[in-house]
């Protein structure tokens, strides 16, 4: 009896053995294929496209309040009350075809105090403004300091902010085109919301 026992014993660590080695080849053909499967995840992330945004940052904050992807082509405009003569101040900037900020046009209805007295571009003046076209002077950022008094806004794509409801009083925004890979601009959503 203790014979068989001592048999079984055997018979049962040697299939354990078996059973291990079987279970030690299968972890390895797993961690290879995890892996393999990680190397090509992290090249499908790799090859994702990056793609250009037009950025608006608090500075004082930190905070990133707006990005939404640019063209060449895409115009924004800022405008603002001047503060001496009380008129709209309107800038307009283009995306070229470098993606680059191209100041184009700025508006305004009185030379006064801060307004360019020889302007770069083409002067002209139209039903009670000045307008001054062709800047096209290359900005790689810019920042629009913030003033309740001035009621500045930001026009993109033909709607209007009224930043006074979006920022603090005297908070610095910076304005700029920014190249980003499509997984940061997806997290940025997911962070907005």
């Amino acid at each position: 009896m203790r014979e068989s026992k001592a048999f079984f014993f055997k018979k049962e660590s040697l299939t354990f053995k078996v059973r291990k080695i079987m279970i030690l080849k299968c972890n390895y053909k797993a961690k290879v294929f995890f892996i393999i499967i990680l190397f090509i995840l992290f090249l499908i992330v790799l090859n994702i496209p990056n793609i250009d945004v037009l950025e608006i940052k608090n500075i004082d904050e930190n905070e990133i309040l707006f990005q939404e992807k640019i063209f060449p082509g895409y115009i924004f405009a800022t405008k603002i009350k001047h503060s001496v003569q009380l008129t709209p101040v309107l800038e307009f900037f283009e995306i070229d075809k470098n993606y680059n900020i191209l100041l184009t046009k700025t508006i305004i209805k009185d030379l006064g105090w801060g307004m360019p007295s020889s302007p770069e571009g083409d002067f002209s003046y139209q039903n009670g403004e000045m307008i001054i076209e062709n800047i096209n002077k290359e900005i790689s950022s810019f920042i629009f300091r913030i003033s309740y008094i001035s009621k500045p806004e930001l026009i993109l794509r033909s709607r209007t902010y009224d930043l006074r409801f979006l920022v603090n009083d005297s908070d610095a925004l910076e304005i700029k085109n920014k190249r980003i890979s499509l997984v940061n601009r997806i997290c940025f959503f997911l962070i907005r919301k």
